[in-house]
């Protein structure tokens, strides 16, 4: 996942435009994102939009659309499972929002609820 000092970056701006717009319009906020096999990329931006969605007390469709030109990575990041090494790359909130142990602690997948969001994979 990716470190929580580079969201505040652009995301302080960025993200409660996009829910303002999106439950101002059509109600579907849709994102597109290049480049991420591992599935980080795609992911980190579901979990900062769901927070923001969350904090504002707003509610709409969220639609991720993740591409990368491998597709072999892809089928892994589609599970949204990642190594326990994640919990030292993101707050203790995060992991225990976004993130659910394995049964035999090897990793913490991404919950259903999140990974429904993307809605592409290629």
């Amino acid at each position: 996942m990716k470190p929580a000092k580079s969201d505040t970056e652009w995301t302080v701006p960025l993200i409660p435009q996009l829910i303002a717009a999106g439950t101002a319009g059509e109600g579907v906020i849709r994102v597109w994102v290049c480049g991420c096999s591992t599935g980080e990329e795609a992911y980190s931006i579901a979990m900062l939009l769901q927070e923001q969605l969350e904090a504002s007390n707003r509610n709409c469709a969220v639609q991720i659309f993740a591409i990368d030109i491998d597709h072999r990575p892809i089928a892994n990041a589609r599970e949204g499972l990642f190594p326990t090494g994640i919990a030292s790359d993101i707050s203790p909130e995060r992991l225990a929002h976004f993130f659910d142990l394995e049964p035999d602690g090897s990793g913490y997948r991404i919950p259903m609820s999140i990974r429904e969001i993307l809605v592409s994979w290629r």
